[in-house]
């Protein structure tokens, strides 16, 4: 018997409180998890609260999912191999990782945590995919650098469920070095914790990278931030299992509201009651006027030739 296809929408929170919100607004799974662990969580959520946000969620009907996704050091193991265990108690939805040692560690536990697998810019093609596959992984995360039609042939030839982002910044480079910090250390002026820092390239259109240090070293994000909404039936006709929204550096209001809008898209796709483009377009003004006037919004990679 064929199920009927059913995209979820995926979005993160940054706290309880933000979960609540977001389960009311039309999340299907919410991402947390903290920076010790996970590479660029919106907030550091500890275990008591991911306790209390899985069970919100599975009242709900809704899924919770935990980043997991940091490189981590031998000194590390037995600290992560504590998370791990907390988590599989907790019985959270699923664990996403990069670093190959946490699906061993997994096997080595025996632990039946579903592992998603989202190394953000590693997912390029389908044998690479189908490696981790084989290897335990549930469902993987494509790399945002790819066109929508590269992504549409992946899914046709995987056996399980990706993820695309469709909102929000996406991440362009990570070093586990503290980049900023060393500058300043270099230059012999202070480091200023409580300034916002960015990069601007020369010779190029105006727009600025926003750049980030915590835990897990320096970050640096996209100058624009992705917006498909206009392009949600294009994406559903595709059958792609998971639309993600990444609400990184957005106020929490905007973050609801663009999952509310999202979600609306999504469930007016699948009832067939859009019949022009008009539609989308106004729902695009919605998130045009809660946008950061800094911040551009662009479809990414997905509709430019790609070349690695």
């Amino acid at each position: 018997m064929q199920h009927k296809y059913q995209p979820e929408l995926i979005v993160n929170a940054r706290d309880f409180h933000e979960v609540e919100m977001l389960i009311l607004a039309g999340a299907d799974i919410i991402e947390i998890g903290h920076q010790s662990f996970g590479l660029r969580t919106l907030g550091d959520i500890n275990l008591e609260d991911i306790n209390r946000a899985t069970s919100l969620a599975h009242k709900h009907g809704k899924q919770i999912r935990v980043l997991v996704n940091a490189i981590f050091n031998n000194s590390r193991i037995n600290e992560v191999k504590e998370y791990l265990n907390a988590l599989n108690e907790i019985r959270v939805d699923a664990v996403v990782i990069s670093d190959p040692a946490i699906l061993t560690l997994i096997k080595e536990m025996q632990f039946d945590i579903p592992l998603h697998w989202n190394p953000e810019t590693l997912g390029t093609n389908t044998q690479t995919l189908k490696f981790w596959v084989k290897r335990g992984i549930e469902r993987v995360s494509v790399s945002n650098e790819l066109s929508l039609e590269s992504i549409e042939k992946i899914n046709k030839e995987l056996s399980v469920p990706i993820d695309i982002q469709v909102q929000g910044m996406t991440n362009i480079f990570q070093s586990k070095r503290n980049l900023v910090k060393n500058y300043y250390n270099h230059i012999d002026e202070a480091l200023k914790t409580n300034s916002a820092y960015y990069i601007r390239q020369p010779k190029e259109e105006p727009g600025t990278y926003p750049v980030y240090e915590d835990t897990n070293g320096t970050h640096i994000m996209s100058k624009e931030d992705l917006c498909m909404i206009e392009y949600i039936p294009a994406i559903l006709a595709r059958s792609i299992s998971g639309l993600k929204i990444n609400g990184f550096l957005q106020s929490k209001e905007n973050h609801i509201s663009n999952t509310k809008i999202y979600r609306t898209a999504i469930d007016q796709s699948l009832e067939n009651k859009v019949i022009d483009t008009n539609y989308f377009k106004k729902l695009k003004y919605l998130i045009i006027k809660s946008q950061d006037k800094d911040r551009s919004l662009g479809t990414g990679f997905y509709f430019k030739e790609q070349i690695y």
